[in-house]
């Protein structure tokens, strides 16, 4: 009842984000133990031994393990409708036109962020989990990302990994 000791409230919008972004981080790239072994969460709900998923669903979660977390920048926002966001990281990349309601209300022309961009039938959504950063720590996390992306000690998956962890981490 008195609030977090020391004063560190955070409020509803990020803890709603919060929530977002580690509910499907452990969707995307989580592990739990079943039955006495690890296994990836993504693997299990898609498995035989996880729980009923209609086929929309199960083409969301697999999206959710197959498309990478990335670093995107906001060119474009249709308040209510969608982004327009090009790949901070490859400059070769097609701006992609997303739709996207509740994000396009806040997001502005110019702003850095981490996202999974979805695949559906007729067009492309984020999956939900954004990472917005200020202006004044771009610098580093695409510093941060780069290096991941840039080192040759890891296979290309886990490149792909050390990407989605270091912008997770700067969040």
């Amino acid at each position: 009842p008195d609030g977090v000791a020391g004063g560190n409230e955070f409020d509803a919008e990020l803890m709603e984000a919060m929530a977002i972004n580690a509910g499907e981080w452990l969707l995307a790239r989580g592990d739990m133990f079943v039955k006495g072994e690890m296994r990836s969460i993504n693997e299990h709900l898609l498995g035989r031994d996880g729980p009923y998923l209609t086929p929309g669903q199960q083409s969301w979660i697999a999206q959710l393990a197959a498309r990478p977390l990335r670093l995107y920048r906001v060119t474009d926002v249709r308040p209510g409708e969608g982004l327009t966001l090009v790949d901070e990281l490859d400059a070769a990349a097609a701006p992609l036109v997303v739709r996207e309601r509740s994000g396009s209300r806040s997001a502005r022309p110019g702003m850095l962020m981490g996202a999974r961009v979805m695949h559906l039938s007729d067009h492309l959504e984020l999956s939900g989990a954004i990472y917005a950063f200020a202006p004044l720590r771009e610098a580093g996390v695409i510093g941060s990302v780069r290096a991941a992306l840039d080192a040759d000690r890891h296979a290309e998956n886990d490149r792909r990994q050390q990407a989605e962890l270091a912008i997770a981490r700067c969040w």
